[in-house]
């Protein structure tokens, strides 16, 4: 009987630790079920946070992961609006990836705006799982041509660090890319980083960034912007410092 009675408490320790290491496993699935872990992750590619979309037609494009066939996207004023209240439609999935296409018919003023993206299940739509704010203009606030603005460094200010950022807008760039290039003074290209702008659009208004990496240069340098193909866009001369930037 002692025997037996050993095998029962060996029996039950077994038991124990596997209850133990299965607990866990069972706790998160059941909190997958129930929604309060959530595994659904979005990103929304277009438009890019800050970009100006123009009123010829607005895509939304990004990557879903962990749910199956689509989502639900919203482009929505920020300040209510009665005369205009925005554009919602499901986006069917395909290889994990979604793209939406709304025709604005609108011809107002500038209006702030946010893309959000839902579970498509989600029949309450309280919280997005992704969010990107723009603006939506019309088509005659666009000015004509290509523009290529480089706002930060300005002309003449002091650059120093690992890395150099350079920080700009554009609208109209053929091929969608540019080439930000540092030189110094001597010609001698330091780095060079080309640049995909985040738009689908080509004359929508975005947002761009470079970084720039000196090395050990000080001294008088200039950051070239150019289109892929060539076509010179900007020239800043700036200074270059060892000092942390």
């Amino acid at each position: 009987m002692k025997r037996l009675r050993g095998s029962y408490r060996w029996a039950w320790l077994i038991f124990a630790v596997v209850a133990l290491v299965g607990l866990p496993a069972l706790v998160i699935r059941s909190l997958m079920v129930a929604g309060v872990i959530d595994t659904l992750s979005v990103t929304i590619e277009t438009p890019a946070p800050g970009t100006v979309v123009y009123a010829s037609t607005l895509t939304v494009t990004g990557r879903a992961d962990g749910v199956a066939s689509a989502v639900w996207v919203e482009a929505v004023p920020l300040e209510p609006s009665a005369t205009f209240t925005g554009y919602r439609e499901a986006a069917p999935l395909v290889d994990g990836r979604f793209t939406l296409q709304f025709i604005p018919a609108y011809d107002g003023i500038p209006v702030p705006m946010a893309v959000r993206v839902y579970a498509v299940t989600d029949a309450e739509r309280q919280t997005p799982k992704a969010e990107s704010e723009f603006t939506l203009a019309s088509s005659a606030e666009r000015p004509d041509g290509v523009y290529v603005d480089v706002l930060t460094p300005q002309t003449g200010d002091e650059a120093g660090g690992d890395f150099i950022r350079v920080e700009g807008r554009a609208s109209g760039v053929p091929g969608g890319a540019l080439v930000v290039e540092l030189v110094d003074s001597n010609g001698q290209t330091l780095d060079s980083q080309t640049v995909t702008l985040m738009t689908a659009n080509q004359l929508d208004d975005v947002p761009w960034q470079a970084a720039l990496n000196p090395g050990e240069v000080a001294g008088s340098a200039i950051i070239n912007v150019r289109g892929a193909d060539g076509t010179p866009y900007q020239t800043v001369p700036v200074t270059l410092s060892t000092a942390a930037g």
